[in-house]
């Protein structure tokens, strides 16, 4: 089934409107925390359609960078990797340690950081909680470090592309 999108506007508030100039008003939210739209009989996520009209395009992650569900201004919307995505959410309910990615290890009596990225999973134990956040932390920036540089370099070679088709 193809699904039309064009008249569908949105503002920077993050309110959708039909192409008939109506409100898009939702109310209701998902048991995942989401709201849903209906558009020509298609069940869509609310905050994937605002960014498809805001940025022209389907992303395969939309992440909302202030971690709020409900929080669908074109500017708290971002395309991500599954991984920053996933890297983007707040702590477990059964998060003892007060930290993401660091628990208490009770067969080892240790505290385990442990970190996720591209599939590959970091772990190691500390007898101090201290240092086990620390170890977290340390990763985290090596993963951001490493994500600013790529996106960096992939800025770099589109300005190099553009200029030499100038």
């Amino acid at each position: 089934m193809q699904t039309s999108y064009k008249g569908w506007t949105y503002n920077e508030h993050g309110e959708l409107f039909r192409p008939s100039g109506r409100k898009v008003n939702v109310k209701a939210v998902t048991s995942n925390g989401y709201r849903n739209v209906n558009v020509g009989g298609l069940t869509v996520l609310y905050h994937r359609l605002m960014f498809r009209l805001h940025k022209g395009y389907w992303a395969d992650y939309v992440d909302h960078i202030d971690q709020d569900k409900l929080n669908n201004r074109p500017d708290n919307l971002r395309d991500v990797s599954i991984t920053t995505n996933n890297h983007n959410t707040g702590l477990q309910s059964n998060n003892t340690s007060g930290v993401k990615g660091v628990t208490w290890d009770k067969s080892r009596n240790k505290w385990k950081a442990h970190f996720q990225e591209n599939g590959k999973v970091l772990t190691r134990r500390f007898v101090d909680k201290a240092d086990a956040i620390t170890q977290r932390k340390q990763w985290e920036q090596d993963y951001a470090r490493r994500n600013l540089i790529e996106s960096y370099e992939v800025q770099r070679d589109i300005r190099e592309d553009v200029e030499s088709h100038s």
